[in-house]
């Protein structure tokens, strides 16, 4: 017997017989080639049904996952018997198990199971019993024997009950928890104990790295050793946090070609340490690379090639997401997840697959910070720094040599492209230089005209004292004939500018699509840089729009629109909208789509009412969720420990 043979685990222990013999039968009539299924789940976790959703190619998996029901399984068979997980296996199980969906393996007799990812399947509730909960926080309980210098105090426990209750009874629970009560442990017993009882993941959420830290180094692997749990904790990073192997392969190939001596040996020493490293994230790295370099190589979803990578193996994000696909609580912050939460709005999906997986349990700590969060996601931005350094991707000029993406791309079809035709790569090269960085030397001068007119009026109409200023772009302050002016003369030009240059890229990637394949290559020629330059063509194109909107005359409902500048420095101007409140989008697309959302702070009422604070955060607009509040009060006697000092020398 094999060693394949022995994979897994018996079919029958995941698969009922009926919905073994139908598989049996699509796969004979398939002529013994893959078949992909989705099966429903029934109440004791074992697959009942199934039904075909691709045959014969692993290429037509992903347009099928939108089809797929909450809780559903995918299976599909491996005609050689081998049911290990291939690389390709991996990545499509990465995307399935994000959306809540478990990834099953079989051999075409489906006598063996190898499940890739488990479901989340939509069970009936284990609910938690406050009663057994309490003792964990007792004087003489687990918390207090790992923990030398323990207190016990009442209000930690009155919150953990309250977090208890909004699990088992999908409902919305707002607490006020002044600092010394222990807010974190409370939430996190019940957050943790709900996820394992119920397999079900719970997000956890806050504004902080520190505290974030202390969640994942500190305080979960304490509640482990106190209760002898076994559970998955991930700490989620944004994708700028990895390293792309693919984009330090080409960095290190275009180092050769225009770097000085200091980037050369920054880049070798992050080869040495990519070639070690597990975890590949900017933490892991010993030293602190420069801001510049590190967007040169770090991973950045837009020019993400995704399945198409030519060496998932050694993609670090990869990795993190099945970490992150396996995991019971997540520990992420509040920038992440309204990033999260603005692409779902953005698609009309809240159950799709973006920055974070599917989930239906989300804490909210340092809550009285969601507000300022969520409107920043909801908004928008350009800046004059920030327009310049995507421009800078596609070319610019340092030391007297022009870098970024097109001269790269230009080097390398000189160098080896002629191997895919001379007058192809021809054209390319002629749209490069005739039209794509021409274009881009105009938007640059056209955009540098626009922020300085801009910069100067805001300058000149700003009323205020100190390095920065705003000035707020009203209805009146819209319809000013100076800014009608720069609007009509400098930015809608800049605009165009911009748009021409999205139209050379685009002529450039659809040129590099057409080059012949060759027969021993995996991948089409320039399939890295064409991904890239599709991403940085999207940006500018949302920069030309965003920047247009900026400047018009009217204003839009609810929202809100400013200039930033630097009185100390030229170079620095920014203009920004968000909506002015942003309490329905959070009901909307927050608490509506959630069972449960428990929000908690130190900070979060005013007179000791939650009325403010529930109405900015749109909490007071839940209808189909019960809706508890809980102030609790200080374990400390401030009269009794605590002094208010002025300090008589003070300026």
């Amino acid at each position: 017997m094999t060693v394949f043979e022995t994979l897994g685990q018996d079919a029958a222990e995941r698969i009922r017989p009926a919905a073994v013999e139908q598989m049996i039968r699509e796969i004979s009539g398939a002529g013994g080639r893959e078949v992909f299924f989705a099966g429903a789940v029934d109440e004791d976790g074992l697959i009942e049904s199934v039904r075909v959703c691709a045959r014969g190619t692993e290429a037509a998996v992903p347009a099928f996952i939108e089809n797929l029901e909450s809780g559903d399984v995918v299976l599909h068979n491996h005609p050689s018997g081998n049911i290990a997980p291939s690389e390709a296996d991996l990545r499509l199980a990465t995307a399935f198990g994000f959306h809540g969906h478990g990834v099953y393996i079989v051999d075409n007799a489906i006598t063996r199971t190898y499940v890739v990812v488990e479901p989340f399947q939509k069970r009936a509730h284990k609910p938690l019993d406050p009663d057994e909960l309490a003792p964990l926080f007792a004087p003489n309980g687990p918390i207090a024997r790992a923990l030398p210098g323990y207190e016990a105090r009442p209000q930690q426990t009155k919150m953990m009950e309250a977090v208890a209750r909004a699990f088992n009874h999908d409902a919305t629970s707002v607490i006020e928890a002044p600092t010394g009560v222990g807010k974190t442990m409370a939430y996190l017993i019940p957050a943790i104990l709900w996820a394992m009882k119920n397999k079900e993941r719970v997000v956890i959420s806050t504004r902080t790295i520190n505290l974030q830290e202390q969640l994942i180094h500190k305080d979960i692997p304490l509640l482990k050793k106190a209760l002898n749990l076994s559970f998955e904790a991930v700490l989620v990073k944004g994708r700028g946090n990895y390293l792309c192997p693919r984009k330090l392969e080409r960095a290190l190939s275009e180092a050769t070609l225009f770097d000085d001596e200091d980037d050369k040996a920054s880049l070798d020493s992050i080869a040495a340490w990519a070639d070690k490293t597990e975890d590949g994230s900017l933490s892991d790295l010993p030293f602190v690379p420069g801001r510049e370099l590190w967007s040169r190589i770090c991973s950045e979803a837009d020019t993400c090639t995704q399945a198409h990578c030519p060496s998932p193996r050694k993609c670090f994000v990869g990795k993190a997401r099945r970490d992150v696909a396996k995991a019971d609580v997540l520990v992420v912050n509040h920038h992440m997840l309204f990033s999260d939460l603005s692409i779902k709005k953005e698609i009309g999906d809240f159950s799709s697959l973006a920055v974070l997986p599917a989930y239906k349990r989300l804490i909210l700590d340092e809550a009285h910070n969601v507000e300022d969060s969520a409107t920043d996601y909801f908004g928008a931005n350009v800046s004059r720094l920030g327009a310049l350094a995507l421009l800078g991707r596609f070319v610019r000029s340092d030391r007297n040599q022009e870098r970024g993406l097109l001269p790269y791309l230009k080097t390398r079809l000189v160098k080896e492209g002629y191997s895919h035709g001379r007058r192809e790569v021809d054209e390319i090269l002629e749209v490069i230089d005739n039209e794509a960085l021409p274009a881009l030397t105009a938007a640059r001068e056209a955009l540098l005209t626009a922020f300085s007119a801009l910069r100067s009026l805001a300058s000149e109409k700003c009323r205020g004292f100190g390095k920065e200023l705003r000035w707020r772009l009203t209805e009146p302050v819209l319809k000013d004939p100076e800014l009608r002016e720069i609007h009509t003369v400098y930015v809608l030009p800049a605009v165009e500018e911009v748009d021409a240059c999205v139209s050379a890229i685009v002529k450039v990637v659809q040129k590099l699509k057409k080059l012949p394949v060759p027969e021993e290559a995996d991948e089409p020629p320039f399939a890295a840089e064409i991904y890239q330059l599709d991403g940085y063509r999207e940006r500018l194109a949302n920069l030309g729009s965003v920047l247009t909107g900026m400047t018009k005359e009217t204003l839009d409902p609810n929202t809100v629109r400013w200039m930033e500048i630097d009185t100390e420095n030229a170079h620095v101007l920014r203009l920004a909208r968000c909506p002015l409140e942003v309490g329905d989008d959070l009901a909307e697309w927050v608490y509506e789509n959630l069972d449960t959302v428990v929000l908690t702070s130190a900070t979060l009422t005013v007179n000791n009412s939650f009325h403010f604070f529930m109405k900015r955060a749109g909490v007071d607009r839940i209808q189909d969720h019960p809706v508890e509040t809980q102030l609790l009060d200080s374990p400390f006697d401030f009269s009794e420990q605590a002094m208010l000092c002025i300090p008589r020398d003070h300026p």
